[in-house]
């Protein structure tokens, strides 16, 4: 078959060759007189048309049960123990009441339930006055429609346990929700399949077949990434990833690219059995994460947590607020993107020199081959619960090296959003890669604010002299103490040769 535009500039040829299973099409195409050929090209199939038919759940089913059962790195969704509390779905269609029941001790498979939360008036939360009746039973038809739903399919894939967050961790018990928040990555990890209302606004407005949300939840983010399966319940079809493969309905996921699943799976499994740095990986994971929007702002590092468990158990050794203590300077080695800088946060979360404590995107940099670096001194963190890789109380570090004052300038118009910034140090240098962690503007009313500029690690590596200053101001309500507002290049570092070493905390 041969198809030309009305100007003849351009033609395409099909051939295809099929029988009642595959298809395989072959296109040659001109354009400007190129010619170019495309071998293998997948032919589409048409969803379902609505993701909660039984055609199209069925189509799941027969995806799981291909994984468990041919899928060595996905695992063959062997029973395991049941999170602290578990609903309890009642087998048969005509059933409308479900139950919360407490799962320590037993074993069984169990879905788990990611999605958007959106406005809490759209919830009902289990709490310390709802949970004795819950425990008895109480009706479906009361939930939101995303919980409704994820019971319907719960149910379709022949499961009887369900674990959704705000049904199963008593939601105005602090002390309950930090025990149970910590065990989220292991929750996640141990189940037989997580389901995901990927297009799903909030809880309000069910899984089947909508429009995408304006924002990605971050939270998903972890729960794509532990689950050994997932389900997703996008807007015109289903799509199913583990660590091995991704499907979907129209069969149209490009087969050579590995998914954000497939890519974690593989670099934990390299980095456990030959022994690979992990720390590159762990960049990427900040830098996708940090991509992304949440619910509630302050859960950035419990949000992660998970994650950040199971790398540790690989790399043995310690975390602060989203870095490693081995690759310490080097994680500090991040910046915000420019394009997506935002506000300063008005309420703590992180200590300001981890990427934690700003929201928006960041870019993790790769240190040079360092010749001469700071000294960690102290690194602290304490947490606000039991989970040591959760939210904080407070953090800082201690940190000696070469240090100075300067002056960071504003360029070009305080109203354009293109305004960049340079730095001026007490020697008389220029410095003009400045990146400042989030939009100073304010903090700028006369163009100009005293900062001091320390040297985080320097090198010789290349065409010359080169190092990475972190730009730090102090902070008026703690004597002697300082925090990260941004970092900046430096072509030649000798001239920190003259200024003696100085002890700083930063907090």
């Amino acid at each position: 078959m041969t198809l030309r535009t009305a100007s003849d500039s351009m033609f395409f040829n099909y051939l295809v060759r099929s029988n009642l299973l595959n298809a395989d099409i072959w296109v040659e195409t001109s354009l400007l007189g190129q010619h170019i050929q495309f071998e293998n090209v997948r032919m589409g199939k048409a969803p379902s048309g609505f993701t909660g038919s039984n055609l199209a759940l069925n189509l799941a089913l027969e995806w799981i049960t291909d994984c468990t059962s041919k899928h060595k790195m996905c695992g063959d969704g062997s029973l395991r123990t049941l999170p602290t509390r578990v609903l309890d779905l009642c087998i048969g269609e005509n059933c409308l009441e479900a139950s919360i029941i407490t799962g320590e001790g037993k074993i069984a498979r169990y879905c788990t339930l990611s999605h958007c939360w959106g406005q809490r008036g759209n919830h009902r939360l289990l709490t310390k006055a709802t949970l004795s009746s819950w425990l008895t039973a109480f009706y479906i038809g009361e939930l939101p429609q995303t919980y409704q739903d994820v019971i319907a399919v719960t149910k379709q894939l022949v499961l009887r346990y369900l674990w959704i967050d705000s049904l199963c961790i008593i939601q105005d018990d602090q002390e309950d929700w930090e025990r149970e928040s910590s065990k989220m990555g292991d929750i996640y990890q141990n189940s037989y399949i997580t389901i995901a209302a990927t297009c799903a606004a909030d809880s309000s407005v069910g899984m089947f077949s909508h429009a995408r949300p304006i924002h990605r939840p971050r939270v998903v983010y972890q729960e794509r990434l532990l689950s050994p399966r997932i389900l997703h319940f996008l807007r015109e079809e289903l799509a199913c990833e583990c660590v091995e493969t991704k499907r979907c309905e129209c069969n149209y996921f490009p087969s050579a690219r590995m998914s954000v699943k497939e890519k974690h799976a593989k670099s934990l499994d390299a980095s456990l059995h030959r022994k690979l740095p992990l720390h590159s990986r762990w960049h990427s994971i900040v830098e996708e994460y940090c991509e992304l929007s949440m619910t509630f702002e302050k859960d950035k590092l419990t949000a992660i947590s998970g994650v950040a468990r199971q790398v540790q158990s690989i790399l043995n050794e310690s975390y602060f607020a989203g870095l490693w203590s081995s690759s310490f300077k080097e994680d500090l080695y991040w910046r915000a993107n420019t394009k997506f800088r935002r506000p300063k946060l008005q309420k703590w979360r992180a200590p300001s020199w981890s990427w934690a404590a700003i929201n928006g995107r960041v870019i993790c940099g790769s240190a040079p081959a360092v010749e001469r670096s700071a000294d960690i001194l102290d690194l602290v963190c304490n947490p606000s619960s039991s989970d040591m890789l959760g939210e904080l109380d407070s953090a800082w570090m201690e940190i000696s090296g070469s240090f100075c004052k300067g002056m960071l300038h504003s360029v070009g118009s305080p109203d354009s959003d293109s305004k960049t910034f340079n730095v001026r140090t007490e020697t008389g240098h220029n410095l003009r890669s400045v990146f400042l962690d989030y939009d100073i503007s304010e903090d700028l009313p006369i163009g100009s604010l005293d900062i001091f500029l320390f040297l985080l690690y320097s090198s010789d590596e290349g065409k010359g002299q080169s190092g990475v200053l972190l730009l730090l101001r102090k902070v008026a309500a703690e004597r002697a103490a300082y925090e990260r507002i941004g970092i900046t290049n430096l072509d030649v570092w000798s001239y920190f040769d003259s200024f003696p070493k100085t002890r700083i905390k930063v907090i």
